[in-house]
């Protein structure tokens, strides 16, 4: 079994096409059709932010668990 860990705030700077969220879900459709295993580690602050965040989409899709960390 192949394990990913991912460490984020959950945003997303710069696309690489034309849409963040398009090759969000695209990359963890990718993940997901390969059986990757994947752990989020969510560093968002718990003060109000209005810049979106994408883990709950990665959450979805991937089935996966996240982990807030007190940063």
């Amino acid at each position: 079994m192949v394990r990913a860990i991912l460490i984020t705030d959950g945003k997303a700077n710069t696309p690489l096409g034309k849409s963040i969220r398009d090759e969000i879900v695209t990359l963890a459709k990718a993940i997901k059709r390969n059986e990757i295993k994947v752990e989020i580690y969510d560093t968002r602050r718990r003060m109000v932010d209005p810049a979106p965040s994408y883990i709950d989409i990665l959450t979805e899709i991937l089935s996966c668990r996240v982990y807030r960390l007190n940063v």
